[in-house]
């Protein structure tokens, strides 16, 4: 199940990041959101998510 999506802009560069081969294209993104969502992706149990009044436990993170 997906909790939620976060975005990058793909049109960013003239397309030039629409496909990640580098920890380094991420570097343009600074925002709470987006760190929010990588510090989730590395400690996954520090977290609570509710979904529809359940609690669910976060068993990972994807970027794409």
């Amino acid at each position: 199940m997906y909790v939620g999506e976060l975005k990058c802009e793909l049109e960013f560069e003239n397309y030039h990041y629409l496909t990640l081969t580098a920890p380094s294209q991420l570097s343009h993104h600074t925002g709470d959101a987006f760190g929010r969502s990588l510090a989730m992706g590395k400690a996954p149990s520090q977290y609570t998510l509710t979904v529809k009044g359940s609690v669910i436990s976060v068993s990972g993170a994807g970027l794409g």
